[in-house]
């Protein structure tokens, strides 16, 4: 079994740690991604039988998740843009706030509650933390 490289030379040819932080941002986007992948492809088969508009629904999810599995890619690699790439995501993941003024059950309430906190923690993390602006400033 191949073990994740947690280094990275930069453009100096110097090793350089990846962040602990950037390490679990990523492998969250790559999990949100196969989760929407999932749920697109659920879509796309009901539209088959049900209606025709979850083909798109499906497609559409599926276009979103090669886009997150590209940010999760390039924010291992350090690159500037998917930083600001998985701020502006987690920023819009803020919208959820909204939905914790009506829940449908507590199930939906506990799910939104984590994607608004988990987006709080990306934003804080990315803008905030001394260890993630250098490795990020460095690799770009």
């Amino acid at each position: 079994m191949k073990m994740v490289q947690s280094k990275q030379l930069n453009k100096n040819n110097s090793i350089r740690e990846i962040p602990i932080g950037v390490k679990l941002i990523s492998i969250y986007y790559w999990i949100m991604a196969i989760l929407i992948i999932i749920i697109g492809l659920v879509s796309m088969y009901f539209g088959l039988f049900l209606l025709f508009p979850l083909i798109i629904v499906g497609i559409f999810l599926i276009a979103s998740s090669v886009l997150l599995i590209f940010i999760a890619i390039n924010l291992w690699k350090g690159k500037e843009w998917a930083m600001i790439a998985a701020i502006i995501f987690a920023i819009i993941g803020l919208g959820d706030i909204f939905r914790l003024f009506k829940p449908l059950n507590v199930w939906v309430f506990i799910i939104n509650l984590t994607f608004f906190i988990v987006s709080v923690l990306i934003i804080w993390y990315l803008i905030f933390n001394k260890g993630a602006k250098e490795f990020f400033n460095k690799s770009s």
